[in-house]
Order: structure tokens, then sequence, then C-alpha cells
């Protein structure tokens, strides 16, 4: 067939992201995959929180992303923390955006498929109507789609008293030419829209985007920048070097809150926090001392007493009376000041005097990644904070990081960490993505690592087990790639014909994986020198009789919540180990 000009430019962009992200996944799951990107591309999302809202697979509903996101930063899963307590997440600001993107897609480009806005219609309409899990099961529906949904009512109802700013998305994308585009289609689209708005409401924004070739196109080439106005109160001290520009000076205490705040609602911009290492430690002491300067006129002038705020951003334009549009800004120290002084405005508690007063401000331009990490590590050297993100600068982190590039792996330390750098998506794996492998495979934990893995990384002598100096760097690249091929077999028909449920079987195969390929008989025989010498990528021959095994020995379940409970569970765990250990017992006596 003839492509259209705007055809073969998708072709195009969309091949060369195959390439670069997914090269491994069929032409329909790396444009799903594609698809999502561009969904998303305004939320600064880690690529763990993109894949954690993917729902394609057999009883998706015709929904291949349903993604959660609260200040166009946090992706909501079923992992948030909080999710089933009551009342509004702490700290969370009144009218913070809350936002739902619905992904459908299909890489076919000779005609439009006729069913998809209808499939997703009747989805959509039995998921917003609040049936239960039981019926939504019966649809059918997919496990983990049910647990997204059931996760967006819960989070939904946490945010009422914070009155949020709510929108709903819904993106149909085909690279069919336009002309394919038909006018029963359009209606359908409209006609989904109007039922999504008739379940949220006038509260909720509601918009559905049937795209063609022509969209997706116009989707991808949309400028998706973040950007912000800072104006310092008189001329800043300007320098170059090399490539890089750096600018110093004082901005007031009322200019800085334009620049951190989301314009009328005052919400704290999170996105140009992203990459700092650090989370708001609250009413720490050093904290409370910035908040009593706020809220005291003293004989000293504000930015004396504090040591003021360092932004880096990849180009700032100046604009006009001392001010400059910073494109893709990110503060990477001065959050607890940041923090602080938004949370005094809210509560009225700076004084006149203190909000005329300045704050040392300095922006420097830098693309190069290695500069901008040698930035945020030495304006980073405070007390450590509690978070794993605070991990990020640790030595092992930093070794653990270089090893793993060598074996062809992109370890994010920090979120937006590969933002400037031209890496492979599918080869990207955060530091709860390594810690789940490591609880699984190292530390014989599945379930752990299936429902609570940040419960291992909250204390630092929990966090010492996970990453043990004493662990061979070999380790961890040898767990991702056993990981990595367990998931693509989980993709695979044969997979799914024993059982379709990655979500909970893909922790408790690496630990098969790990003590088959070890051959231990004893778990206590399992060391990460003896995981070095024998883990390999294990062939698709043994994943498929370990799975097999563990659906024997998890047994038949009424319905799928059990089954979750049961493998977020202790007792499958101790009898899966046994099984696999009794395995090799018999496997060395020939038996």
């Amino acid at each position: 067939m003839t492509l259209t000009q705007s055809q073969e430019v998708v072709e195009f962009n969309f091949q060369r992201f195959r390439k670069d992200h997914f090269p491994a996944l069929s032409t329909g799951h790396a444009f799903m995959q594609y698809a999502t990107s561009l969904a998303l591309g305004e939320y600064q999302l880690s690529e763990s929180d993109i894949q954690a809202g993917v729902m394609e697979g057999r009883y998706d509903g015709g929904i291949d992303g349903f993604h959660i996101i609260v200040n166009k930063t946090e992706a909501v899963s079923l992992t948030t923390r909080g999710l089933s307590s009551a009342g509004a997440p702490a700290r969370m600001p009144k009218q913070v955006p809350f936002d739902v993107v619905v992904v459908q897609s299909k890489s076919s480009r000779d005609g439009l498929d006729s069913l998809a806005i209808p499939k997703l219609h009747e989805a959509l309409d039995l998921i917003l109507s609040g049936a239960p899990r039981s019926t939504l099961a019966a649809y059918p529906l997919h496990d983990r789609l049910i647990s997204q949904i059931e996760t967006f009512r819960r989070y939904r109802t946490k945010l009422i008293s914070l009155d949020p700013v709510r929108t709903f998305t819904v993106y149909v994308m085909q690279p069919v030419a336009e002309g394919k585009i038909t006018a029963d289609a359009k209606r359908g689209a409209r006609a989904l829209e109007a039922m999504i708005g008739g379940h949220l409401g006038a509260s909720t924004k509601v918009k559905v985007e049937l795209l063609g070739a022509d969209g997706i196109e116009k989707l991808r080439t949309t400028a998706r920048d973040i950007e912000g106005v800072l104006k310092f109160s008189k001329q800043p001290l300007a320098q170059s070097h090399g490539k890089s520009e750096a600018w110093l000076g004082l901005v007031t205490i009322k200019d800085l809150l334009d620049f951190v705040q989301r314009g009328k609602t005052k919400v704290l911009r999170d996105e140009l926090f992203t990459t700092n290492v650090r989370d708001f430690a609250g009413a720490s002491t050093i904290n409370s001392a910035i908040r009593k300067s706020l809220s005291t006129d003293t004989a000293a002038a504000f930015w004396w007493m504090n040591n003021g705020i360092t932004v880096i951003v990849d180009k700032a334009t100046y604009q006009s009376d001392n001010a400059y549009l910073l494109t893709n800004p990110q503060i990477v120290n001065g959050l607890q000041t940041s923090h602080v002084i938004h949370e005094a405005f809210r509560e009225n508690a700076i004084t006149a005097k203190r909000r005329r007063e300045a704050i040392l401000i300095r922006v420097i331009s830098e693309l190069n990644p290695t500069v901008r990490e040698a930035i945020i590590q030495g304006t980073n050297n405070q007390a450590p904070v509690t978070s794993i993100q605070l991990y990020a600068n640790d030595t092992l982190q930093l070794e653990i990081e270089t090893f793993l590039e060598t074996k062809g792996w992109f370890y994010e330390r920090r979120r937006w960490q590969y933002r400037a750098r031209k890496v492979p998506r599918s080869k990207v794996r955060s530091i709860l993505d390594l810690a789940q492998a490591v609880i699984a495979g190292l530390l014989l934990d599945p379930d752990t690592a299936r429902a609570r893995p940040r419960d291992r990384l909250e204390k630092p002598s929990d966090y010492e087990r996970v990453f043990a100096k004493a662990t061979p760097l070999a380790v961890y690249a040898k767990l991702l790639d056993a990981q990595a091929e367990i998931e693509t077999y989980l993709r695979t028909e044969i997979a799914k014909s024993i059982s379709d449920d990655a979500t909970n079987d893909r922790f408790y195969m690496l630990t098969a994986v790990v003590l088959r390929l070890a051959g231990v008989q004893n778990a206590s025989d399992l060391s990460p020198a003896v995981v070095a010498r024998s883990l390999k990528t294990p062939t698709q021959a043994m994943l498929s009789d370990i799975h097999g095994r563990l659906v024997r020995v998890a047994g038949p379940h009424a319905d799928q919540q059990m089954r979750d409970k049961l493998f977020k569970g202790s007792s499958l765990k101790s009898a899966w180990i046994a099984d696999i250990l009794s395995w090799n017992s018999a496997t060395t006596h020939g038996l």
C-alpha cells in the first residue's frame, strides 16, 4: 500500500523508537509502547512508573494502558503507599492535579479498527459505573487491570477533600491516513467522551483523542518541555564556562513562590524536583528554623541565614526586567527551603517584610549528563535522609550503575536520570526494580518482592541486606538478565496457557530459577558467591517446567483475589522453596 507523508513520518519515528528502546518486542507491542510514550509525554514519570500503568494483554477490554498520575509527577498503582488508609495523603495540597490517561493503540496502517472505540466504550462504561470486582472479572477483565481500577477508585476517594483538578483523557491511536477515520468513528469518540463525562461529572475535564497518522505526528512534535519564569531582584552575576552558563543572584520570596507554585491553584510544582535525591523532611530542626525565620522579622536578612537554591536547566532565555525563561528547570539543591517557604505561604505564616526579602539562587545551564551529575552530588552532601532516593549517591549505587552499563543495563539511581541520554527504555531499571530482583533471587523472599519491596529499604540495616557490600556486582546483572528472560517468557502463549498471571508468577519464578541453577538442597547454602558462579539465562524449557510446577504448588483458587493473597503471603513462599529444594535433591540422587 502507498503511505501518506504523515504515515511515512510516523513509521520512521516508530521504527527508530522500536530499535532504540524495544527491539525484542513484536510490532504491535512496540507500537503500544510508542503510543504510551507519546500519551504520557507531558508527565515526569520514571520508566518503572510508566510500565506500572501498562495493561495490555488478554482480557484487557481494549485498554492498553490505564495510567493514574498525581501532581504531574507521581504514578499511582497498587503498590502506592497509604492506599488502604483513610483520608488524603500526608502533605498533599489542595487542588492538586489528578490525571487519568487511558491508551488504546493498533499498529495496522491500512484501515481503522472499527471495534476499538465500541470495545473501549463498553469496558469503560462498566468500569466507571462502579461495577464490583466479580463483575469486572466476569466481563472479563484481567486481574492487573481490575487492581488498577480499584486503585483509581480508592485514590479518587482519598483526594475528595482536597478538591483536586481532575482530568480523564483517552487516546485511541492508529497510524492510518486521515481519510480512513470515518464519520462513525468520530461519532463514537464523541459518544465515548459524553459517557465518561456523564459518569465523572462536571468536576472532571474529559477528552477523547482519536488520532490517525496526522494526529500521532502532531502529538509527537507538541512541545513537552517544562518551563518557568524566574525573576531576579537585580541583574544577576553571569559567567560562561565552555558551553555552559550560570547565573547567581537574589530572588524575592514572592517571586520564588511564583516560580515554584502552579498558577492560580498555588500547588507546588513537583515536576521541578524530580531529579532531587531528597524528600521533604517535614518539621525537622533545620526546617523549623527556616520557618521561624520566615515568620519573624529580624535585623538579619533572610538570605544571610540560608544556603540558597540551585537550579539546573537545559536553557535560560532572558526576557526583560531581569526575568529569565527557564527550560526544563530542576531544583537539585534547596528542596527543603522551597517546601518550607511554600508551606509557610499556604498557612499565611510569612511576614510582609520577609516576603519582600530575597533568597540566593544559582541557575546553571548544562546539558552534559556527567557535569549535571557532578553538580547534583556536589550540592547534596548534607546529612542523610530516609528514602529510597537518598541511597542514590551511595558509593555502592554508583558502582552498580557503572558496572550494569557494561552489561547493557541502565541503572536509574535517580528519577529522570536518563532524560538527556539516548538509552533503550526496555533496559532501564530503577533502584526498586533491582531491589525486587535481589529480594526474590538472593534473599529468597518472592512474597516481599511481590507485595512489599519498599519495606526492605526503609531501615539502613534492611537496605544493607538487600545491597550488601560483599555481593559481587555480577550478581546484580545476572539477576536482571534472568528476570528479563522470565518476563519475556511470561508474555508467550505457552506461558499464558499455563497461567496468565505474570504479576504474581514472575518473582516466584526468579526464586526457583536461582535455586535450580545453584543446585543447592538447603536454602542456607545459597550465597552471593554461589549465585555469581551458577546463575545464567534460563531456557524456555526450564521456565515452562518451573511455571507448571508453581501452578501445581499454588493450587486452584476460586477467584483472583484469593490467588493474590496467597502470593503475597509467606505460606506459599515456604511451600515453594521446599518444593524446589526437594526437586534439586531428587535430581541429584537421580530420582
